[in-house]
């Protein structure tokens, strides 16, 4: 995964798709795109919704730190996604 997606509003992943594509790199060519800063958001109204306009351009999204809860809203839209408490959670309990 080479491209990454930040922002907090919706306005901010907009521009950052625009910054990748006036460098001339086609993020719905890219495998998957990781998209930041929407871990502690990730059930919000705003959260889903910056998702799926990112989704409905035609990226393919990996969702950095997504819990269970987060991803009863958002899995149909994301390509794949990771959870860093869950993978805490299992190393600890080995």
């Amino acid at each position: 995964m080479d491209a990454r997606l930040q922002g907090f509003t919706l306005d901010d992943y907009l521009r950052c798709v625009d910054l990748y594509e006036r460098v001339g790199v086609d993020l719905t060519l890219e495998t998957v795109v990781g998209i930041g800063s929407v871990c502690r958001r990730q059930t919000t109204d705003e959260a889903v919704r910056i998702i799926e306009t990112l989704w409905s351009m035609g990226i393919r999204l990996h969702g950095f730190g997504f819990k269970v809860t987060g991803l009863r809203e958002a899995a149909h839209l994301l390509y794949s996604s990771d959870s860093l408490a869950w993978s805490l959670n299992a190393t600890k309990r080995a």
